[in-house]
C-alpha cells in the first residue's frame, strides 16, 4: 500500500537442514511510492529555422532517476518523435529537422524504478534569429567609460515568421580579454534602451570590440523563448581623455582685449594622440565676429608633447564695453572630452574720470606768485580695472578744460579762455600715462586780483554726461608776490603809491631794495565796507584818490561796477593803501574805527603830528 513503510529481512536455509538460519539478515525498510515528479522548468533555450532546443531541470527531490523521455509531435498527444536520454547526462535536447513557423509540442518526462512521471509539455516553434541592430556605434567617454548607441533592427527576424514576436531588449557583448579581436564574446549586460554605458573600462591605448544583439521574445502560446539575434559589431580606439596642460588659461580667469589690438586665449592640451584633438569654444552669448582660432601646433616640455592653439579676439570699437563668457572644451576622435574650462573675455571701453582735486575745491592765488594745482585723471575702463592694467591695454588718461568763468559782485562771465598766464601742463612723458597728472599753473598779473575764477575741467575722452570738476581760484587783493629783480620802488610804481608807504606796512623787510623771489608784500590793509559807505567817502576818509581806489580794486574799477555807480555792499572788502605820512594824508576819521584790518601804518605817525584835511 502506497505510503506505508514495510520492514524486510532475509533468511538463509540450507538444503541439507530443515528450517531457516537463526535471526536472518538485518532489517530493511521500504515504502511503496508513486511515479517521479515531472522535470522542472521545461523551456525552449534556442531555436533556428529547422530546430528547437529544449532544456529542463531535475524534479525536486529526485535521487534515483534513470531516464528522461523527450517527445515532440504536431499535436499535444502526437508521439511521432520520441527520444530517451540517460538522466545522469542530459538536461537539454535539440530536435531537428523541423519546419520554420510550425508549432510543435514537446513533452518531457522523467523515469525511475517506479515508472514514468506525468508529462511536462510546452509548445515550440522553429524561427529564424533576430536581425542585427543598425547604426551601432561606440565612443569613449570621460572617466574611462564607453558609450554604445544603436538603432532597432529593420525586421524582427531574417525569416518570414514574425507573428507573436517582439523585441524585449538588447544584449551587449565585448570580446574578452579587452582589446583582443579573437577573444570570446562575453555578455556585459542587457538593456531596454538603445544605448549602453560600459563603465570603468580600465583599458587604454587599445581597440575595444563590442557587439549588440536584439533579444526577441516569443509569445508563450508559441513556446516561451527569448532569443538573442545576430550581432551588430562596433569598435573604438580607447585612449585617455584630453587633459589641460599646466600653463593653459586658468578656469574663471579674465582676458582683456587691448585697445586697437588683439588678445590671445592660450589653450594647451595633453592627449594620447594630440593631432586628433579638436577644440571647440562655446559661449552663452554669441562669440564676437572678431574671434577666431589660430593654427594648431605641437609643443613639448618635460611632461611630453601637447597641442597648443590660441583663441584670438581682435578689438572692435562697436563691441567696446561688452564681455563674453567663453568656455573651451577639447575632444579627441573618440569623443573623449577634457573638463569644460571657462574664461571671461572683456572688451573694455575707455571711461576716464577726474579723481583730484575734489569738485568745488577753493584755491587762493596772489599777483606774481605761481599757483600750482595738480589735476589727476585716471581710466579704469568699463571693467573697473586698476589704472596700470588699463594703461597696458592702451587706455590713457588726460585732462581738458571744459569751461572757464569769472565772477565778482558786479559781473559773472562764462565761456572764457583760461586766464592770462594760466596753462595746463602734462607731467607724464610723451605717450600718456594712467593715472595722469596735469598741472594747472597760473601766475596772476595786475588787474586779475579781486575776482573769483571758475575753472571747470574734464577727463579727456569722458563720456557724454560725465560731470565736470570745477575749482575756484580767488586772486587776493592788496597782496603782491615778488619776482626776480623786484624792489619796493618797482612795486609801488605798479600800484601808484610810494615805496615808503609800502615799506611801512611790511616791518619784516629790512632792505626795501632787496625782495626775495615770491616774497609776499602787503600793499595795504583790507577795509570792510559798513552800511552807508560809498566809494567817494571811503577814498576821502583815507585821503586817497578815487582813481587809486579803482586801480587797487579791479572788481570795483570794472565797467560793470561803473554801470551801477560803484555801489558798495555791506561787508564788501576793499584794498586801501592809505598815506602813511600825515602831511600827505587827508583822512576824516580814525582808521582804526573805520573797519580797517591790521593798520600798521598808524604806529608810524609821530605823536606831535598835526593832521590836515577835514575831520
Amino acid at each position: 500500500e502506497e505510503g506505508v513503510t514495510y520492514e524486510f529481512k532475509v533468511f538463509v536455509r540450507s538444503l541439507h537442514e530443515s528450517g531457516f538460519e537463526g535471526s536472518g539478515s538485518p532489517t530493511a525498510t521500504a515504502a511503496p511510492k508513486g511515479p517521479p515528479l515531472p522535470p522542472a522548468n521545461v523551456r525552449l533555450s534556442s531555436a533556428t529555422p529547422t530546430s528547437v532546443t529544449v532544456a529542463w531541470e531535475a524534479p525536486p527531490g529526485a535521487t534515483d532517476l534513470t531516464f528522461y523521455q523527450v517527445v515532440i509531435g504536431g499535436a499535444p498527444s502526437d508521439p511521432s518523435n520520441t527520444t530517451e536520454l540517460l538522466a545522469q547526462l542530459a538536461y537539454e535536447r535539440t530536435i531537428t529537422p523541423l519546419f520554420e513557423g510550425t508549432i510543435y509540442y514537446v513533452t518531457v518526462q522523467s523515469r525511475d524504478l517506479s515508472g514514468w512521471s506525468a508529462p511536462a509539455q510546452i509548445p515550440a516553434r522553429p524561427i529564424a534569429e533576430a536581425t542585427a541592430p543598425t547604426n551601432a556605434t561606440v565612443r569613449a567617454m570621460s572617466a574611462g567609460d564607453a558609450l554604445l548607441e544603436w538603432a532597432p533592427p529593420p525586421s524582427l527576424t531574417t525569416g518570414p515568421v514574425t507573428t507573436g514576436l517582439s523585441i524585449s531588449g538588447y544584449q551587449v557583448e565585448a570580446r574578452v580579454p579587452l582589446g583582443d579581436p579573437a577573444g570570446a564574446w562575453t555578455v556585459l549586460g542587457t538593456t531596454e534602451n538603445r544605448w549602453f554605458i560600459h563603465r570603468d573600462v580600465g583599458a587604454f591605448g587599445v581597440t575595444l570590440y563590442y557587439a549588440v544583439r536584439a533579444v526577441v521574445r516569443q509569445d508563450p502560446s508559441f513556446g516561451p523563448l527569448e532569443l538573442p539575434g545576430a550581432r551588430a559589431p562596433a569598435q573604438v580606439y580607447f585612449g585617455r581623455a584630453p587633459e589641460w596642460q599646466p600653463g593653459a588659461q586658468g578656469d574663471g580667469s579674465t582676458l582683456y582685449v587691448p585697445l586697437g589690438g588683439v588678445a590671445h586665449l592660450p589653450v594647451l592640451v595633453n592627449a594620447s594622440d594630440p593631432l586628433s584633438v579638436s577644440l571647440e569654444a562655446r559661449s552663452v552669448e554669441a562669440l564676437p565676429p572678431t574671434a577666431s582660432w589660430g593654427p594648431p601646433r605641437l609643443s613639448s616640455d618635460a611632461s611630453g608633447v601637447f597641442l597648443a592653439q590660441n583663441l584670438t579676439f581682435a578689438y572692435d570699437g562697436d563691441l567696446a564695453g561688452a564681455s563674453y563668457t567663453v568656455c573651451v572644451t577639447a575632444r579627441d576622435r573618440n569623443g573623449l572630452e577634457a573638463p569644460l574650462r571657462c574664461a571671461t573675455v572683456a572688451i573694455p571701453r575707455s571711461h576716464p574720470r577726474l579723481v583730484s582735486p575734489p569738485a568745488g575745491a577753493h584755491f587762493t592765488a596772489r599777483i606774481g606768485c605761481v599757483l600750482t594745482v595738480d589735476v589727476v585723471a585716471e581710466d579704469r575702463t568699463s571693467e573697473g580695472v586698476e589704472p596700470q592694467l588699463a594703461l597696458s591695454l592702451g587706455h590713457r588718461a588726460g585732462v581738458a578744460v571744459r569751461s572757464v568763468g569769472m565772477r565778482s559782485r558786479y559781473r559773472s562771465d562764462a565761456g572764457l579762455p583760461l586766464p592770462q598766464g594760466a596753462s595746463l601742463v602734462p607731467t607724464a612723458p610723451p605717450g600718456g600715462a594712467n593715472p595722469a597728472v596735469v598741472r594747472l599753473t597760473w601766475r596772476p598779473i595786475k588787474g586779475q586780483e579781486a575776482f573769483d575764477h571758475d575753472i571747470c575741467m574734464v577727463a579727456e575722452g569722458a563720456l557724454e554726461g560725465d560731470p565736470s570738476v570745477c575749482v575756484v581760484v580767488s586772486v587776493s587783493r592788496c597782496l603782491y608776490c615778488a619776482t626776480a629783480g623786484d624792489s619796493l620802488q618797482a612795486v609801488s610804481q605798479m600800484f601808484h603809491t610810494t615805496w615808503s608807504e609800502v615799506w611801512s606796512g611790511n616791518h619784516l623787510l629790512s632792505d626795501p631794495d632787496i625782495l626775495g623771489i615770491e616774497q609776499i608784500v602787503t600793499l595795504g590793509p583790507i577795509y570792510v565796507v559798513r552800511g552807508g559807505d560809498d566809494l567817494d567817502h571811503v577814498a576821502d576818509r583815507f585821503g586817497v584818490a578815487l582813481s587809486d581806489m579803482l586801480l587797487w580794486n579791479p572788481d570795483v574799477g570794472d565797467a560793470s561796477a561803473a554801470a551801477v555807480g560803484y555801489k558798495l555792499e555791506e561787508m564788501q572788502e576793499l584794498c586801501v593803501i592809505p598815506r602813511t605820512c600825515v602831511y600827505e594824508a587827508h583822512v576824516g576819521e580814525d582808521p582804526r574805527r573805520d573797519g580797517l584790518v591790521d593798520p600798521p601804518y598808524l604806529e608810524a605817525v609821530p605823536p606831535n603830528a598835526t593832521a590836515h584835511g577835514e575831520l
